[in-house]
């Protein structure tokens, strides 16, 4: 059995953290893009290819996903107003004190 000082462990694992993977910003990008597209679309890319894409390619792709989120978010709002029950509007009375508690 071999024994290691303190300072030996030390510098191992100090080594080993240094060493940690750290993503890129492509990758990184991608990670959000692929969020973004499961979001929208309900599942993830997964025939993609994004090494070969470029930062400014994944980015033109986010903008365009983010432009149909936000379409598809404002045309859920317009359903979820449409939606609002009419008991309620007929039973509402502004003079009531007690309306918003």
């Amino acid at each position: 059995m071999t024994k290691i000082t303190l300072a030996q462990l030390r510098d191992i694992i100090r080594e080993a953290v240094e060493d940690e993977y750290k993503p890129t910003e492509l990758e990184m990008m991608a990670s959000v893009y692929s969020d973004m597209y499961k979001e929208l679309y309900g599942v993830r890319p997964r025939h993609q290819d994004f090494t070969s894409w470029s930062s400014e390619k994944l980015q033109e792709e986010m903008d365009y996903i983010q432009k149909e989120l936000e379409a598809e978010n404002a045309k859920h709002s317009a359903q979820n107003l449409d939606r609002v029950d009419r008991s309620e509007l007929d039973s509402f009375d502004p003079t009531d004190p007690f309306r918003y508690l």
